[in-house]
């Protein structure tokens, strides 16, 4: 009878307020009104920027796109043009500094490390591609400056284990740059004791690169043999003898392969 009771109770007090309720909005009219917009205005602000982040993020990786195809495209002209004596290596300084704009602008952490990744693989690139010489100064400032994008690109891929592992592995390259061999080994052993890194391509590149970086400590002197001719060259251009053992080699002697391409972004 007491559940009974209280059912009736409340189906009263329900009809009640069911009968007052049209009293009480025609007295609370304009309350209801302003309850009403600032819920749409709340509820519209919401959606609103859902769909401004969705845009930006939409332009960023089109934009990113077009600045790793750019790259891709520099290094391409480059070699091409290096037999018609023509160096245009620096274009790839220029496309550096568009990464590195565009890391420091983007809110996305994983973006922001690929850029940097990518500047740093394109400041490298640039010395090798250089046609003339390039002394050690220059060489130890831009690798420097390659060392701080890869440090760049760890600090924002922390939640992203392979990009973490590419910048890394990067900075193991830069090391074997200029010849620090043994601080290479110790950030690739780095790599490869990181459980979160085993499944990465950084870590299978790290192991191989342990296994062979010996090979390229000792720097052996040898004389370019003669020049096989190339439209577009003076006849009587010739090709001076090379000295790798020299204090600041020339470009062409490569001790690192470029860092590994990052899988596609989906």
């Amino acid at each position: 009878m007491k559940a009974q009771h209280r059912h009736e109770l409340k189906t009263n007090e329900l009809a009640q307020w069911l009968a007052n309720l049209p009293a009480w909005a025609k007295e609370n009219t304009r309350m209801i009104i302003y309850i009403a917009i600032v819920a749409v205005l709340v509820a519209g602000t919401y959606v609103w920027k859902l769909y401004q982040t969705d845009v930006v993020s939409q332009n960023e990786r089109l934009q990113l796109s077009r600045l790793l195809a750019e790259l891709t495209q520099d290094r391409i002209r480059t070699l091409q043009q290096q037999p018609q004596g023509i160096d245009l290596s620096y274009t790839l300084l220029q496309t550096a500094s568009m990464l590195q704009n565009f890391a420091g602008s983007t809110k996305s952490p994983d973006m922001a490390a690929l850029a940097f990744i990518k500047q740093a693989e394109a400041l490298r690139s640039e010395l090798h591609y250089r046609t003339g010489s390039v002394d050690n100064q220059t060489i130890s400032s831009q690798i420097a400056k390659a060392k701080t994008a890869y440090e760049d690109a760890v600090k924002n891929s922390q939640n992203n284990p392979s990009l973490r592992g590419l910048a890394t592995f990067g900075l193991g390259l830069c090391e074997e740059e200029v010849r620090n061999f043994d601080k290479a080994g110790e950030i690739y052993q780095k790599i490869v004791d990181d459980p979160a890194l085993a499944l990465t391509t950084a870590a299978a590149s790290a192991q191989y690169r342990l296994k062979i970086m010996d090979n390229y400590k000792q720097m052996v002197a040898f004389k370019a043999p003669s020049p096989t001719p190339v439209p577009g060259l003076q006849p009587d251009t010739v090709l001076s003898e090379v000295d790798v053992n020299t204090a600041a080699p020339p470009p062409a002697v490569v001790n690192a392969p470029p860092a590994a391409n990052l899988p596609e972004q989906q």
